[in-house]
């Protein structure tokens, strides 16, 4: 006697093989890729709309009532820009905060972009490596107030003999 087949085991048997399977091997493979872990610096990241206060001081030795303590305020201007602040290296973020360059290390331009360092607070530390290039900063302060406002202080010198730069940044994210 002839066993006669069933065709409810074939079809299921078919349809096991054609939609069960591959979702088990697929599921399987999961773990050889396992979904991104979400960056600490995600929350900081964005376009905001930043305000720089930039101001060039210069020793001064004249008893003018715009020198102050030996120092003068040559240049003063605000600059407005929307940037896009993003993750950098593994530990640091990317603040754009003008067009141009501030000077030249070794004939290369040190660009208006900070590369400062952030924790999960989001305090900033501009203490290595804050430029594209070895420059002297001091008096760096730096942090998040949230995730939605930005502020940033520091000192700059290019080189020049008697004269700095102080840099005021703050930002607010746009949405």
């Amino acid at each position: 006697m002839k066993k006669k087949s069933c065709p409810f085991i074939r079809v299921t048997a078919i349809l096991f093989l054609i939609l069960i399977y591959p979702a088990i091997i697929h599921t399987g493979c999961e773990k050889d890729n396992p979904p991104e872990v979400p960056d600490y610096r995600d929350p900081y990241t964005g376009k905001f709309s930043l305000t720089t206060i930039e101001k060039v001081i210069s020793m001064c030795y004249d008893p003018s009532p715009t020198c102050i303590d030996g120092w003068e305020v040559l240049f003063c201007d605000t600059i407005y820009k929307t940037s896009e602040i993003t993750r950098h290296d593994s530990c640091k973020i990317e603040i754009p905060f003008g067009e141009g360059n501030l000077g030249y290390y070794n004939d290369t331009p040190i660009l208006r972009t900070i590369y400062p360092e952030i924790n999960v607070n989001g305090e900033l530390d501009g203490q290595h490596d804050l430029f594209n290039v070895e420059t002297r900063t001091r008096n760096f302060q730096g942090n998040f107030k949230g995730h939605d406002t930005l502020y940033v202080y520091f000192e700059f010198s290019s080189g020049g003999m008697g004269s700095y730069r102080k840099f005021e940044i703050t930002g607010i994210r746009e949405n």
